[in-house]
C-alpha cells in the first residue's frame, strides 16, 4: 500500500507542479470551478430538453438518476469512510501541493468531481452514442482540473471516475430498459 501512496505522491507533483505553466494554472481553475460546471450542465440539459426528439428527452431524467447516485454515494458514503485529507490538508503534502483554488472542507478520496462528469458522460452515451467523443474527453479534463489545481491526489479521480462511470452505465442501462418499456406499451411515439 504505501508503494500506492508514493505513486500517487509522485503523480500529483508531477500534474500539479512539473507540468505546469502559465496556460493550466489559468485554465484549470476555469474547468473545476463548481458554477460554471453547473450552469453548463444546465444549459446542456435545457438544449436537449428544447431541441431533441422525444427518447432523447428521457436522458435529462436518467442523467439526474445517475448524479444522484453519484454524488451521494461519494460524498455521503466513500469519502466519510475512506477519510482521506486533501492534499491542501495533507501535512504530508503541504510542503509540494501548489494550491491554485480555495482548498474547500472535507474529504478527498474519491472526488465528487470526477465522479459526477464521468456519470454524466457514462449516461449520456446511452442516448447519443457518439456523446463519448466530447463528453469523455471533457470528463477526463474536469478530472485533472482537480490535481492541477491541488485540491486531489490522482487517486481520488481514478476512483471517482470509476465510481461515476459505473453509476452513468447503470442508469444508461436503466434508460434503455425504460424506452423498450415505453415503445412496447404504446408510451413513446
Amino acid at each position: 500500500m504505501d508503494f500506492l501512496w508514493t505513486a500517487d505522491s509522485a503523480t500529483f507533483v508531477f500534474l500539479n507542479q512539473d507540468i505546469a505553466n502559465p496556460v493550466t494554472d489559468w485554465f484549470m481553475p476555469i474547468i473545476t470551478n463548481g458554477i460554471i460546471l453547473r450552469v453548463g450542465l444546465i444549459l446542456s440539459l435545457a438544449l436537449v430538453l428544447w431541441k431533441s426528439s422525444p427518447e432523447i428527452k428521457w436522458i435529462v431524467v436518467f442523467i439526474g438518476i445517475a448524479l444522484l447516485i453519484s454524488d451521494q454515494l461519494v460524498s455521503s458514503a466513500l469519502k466519510p469512510l475512506i477519510s482521506r485529507p486533501r492534499p491542501c490538508h495533507d501535512n504530508s503534502a503541504l510542503e509540494f501541493a501548489r494550491l491554485l483554488v480555495s482548498c474547500g472542507p472535507g474529504w478527498s478520496f474519491p472526488s465528487a468531481h470526477a465522479a459526477n462528469a464521468f456519470a454524466v458522460a457514462g449516461v449520456s452515451v446511452f442516448a447519443v452514442r457518439k456523446s463519448w467523443r466530447y463528453l469523455l474527453p471533457l470528463a477526463i479534463l474536469i478530472a485533472l482540473s482537480r490535481v492541477f489545481v491541488g485540491v486531489h491526489y490522482p487517486a481520488d479521480i481514478f476512483l471517482g471516475a470509476v465510481t461515476g462511470g459505473l453509476c452513468g452505465v447503470g442508469a444508461g442501462m436503466l434508460y434503455l430498459k425504460f424506452l423498450i418499456w415505453m415503445r412496447s406499451s404504446g408510451k413513446l411515439n
